[in-house]
């Protein structure tokens, strides 16, 4: 059996039966959203998820409980850490370091990561969406991109074999005396 798909189906199972059933079903654990927003001052993306995928981007996720409404504000700061790791950004070939992250719970299912980079130069902006090898196979994430008057800059599916994206940037609007 491919690894990737043993991994899966490991992940598949332990959620199953750390939420006691079909509680992990609750979300669609094969899709997530991400908008990027390319803004005056910085570029924000938005990443929702399932609590479940969520769950397993923790390194021990196994012997953890499942992420809860409960039980968010311990494994927060953990998932805040991960934030650095979820995507790899570049402008040019060069990368877009992260300048800050936070992570909140909505809704009965969801996680959402914000993560915030500096405003890239004008160029090619790449995309690579690595959290997509901690999830099970088959997951799609769908990346859209708009600039801050939002206007559509490009969207895509992502997935485990297609995880890379790219852009075209412009020059960020002056202001106006």
């Amino acid at each position: 059996m491919h690894v990737s798909v043993r991994r899966g189906i490991q992940l598949i199972v332990a959620v199953w039966l750390a939420l006691g059933g079909t509680a992990a079903f609750a979300h669609d654990i094969y899709s997530s959203w991400a908008e990027a927003k390319l803004l005056g001052d910085r570029l924000e993306i938005s990443l929702t998820l399932a609590r479940s995928c969520a769950h397993s981007f923790l390194p021990d996720f196994a012997q953890q409980p499942p992420i809860t409404p409960e039980n968010f504000a311990a494994i927060q700061p953990r998932l805040r850490q991960l934030a650095p790791q979820l995507f790899e950004l570049t402008i040019n070939g060069k990368p877009l370091p992260l300048k800050s992250a936070d992570v909140k719970i909505g809704g009965d299912v969801d996680v959402t990561f914000t993560l915030i980079y500096p405003r890239p130069a004008t160029g090619t902006l790449r995309f690579f969406a690595v959290f997509l090898g901690h999830l099970v196979d088959g997951h799609t994430l769908t990346l859209a991109v708009s600039d801050a008057a939002g206007n559509d800059l490009g969207w895509s599916p992502l997935t485990l074999d297609r995880a890379r994206f790219q852009v075209r940037v412009t020059a960020a609007p002056t202001a106006k005396p």
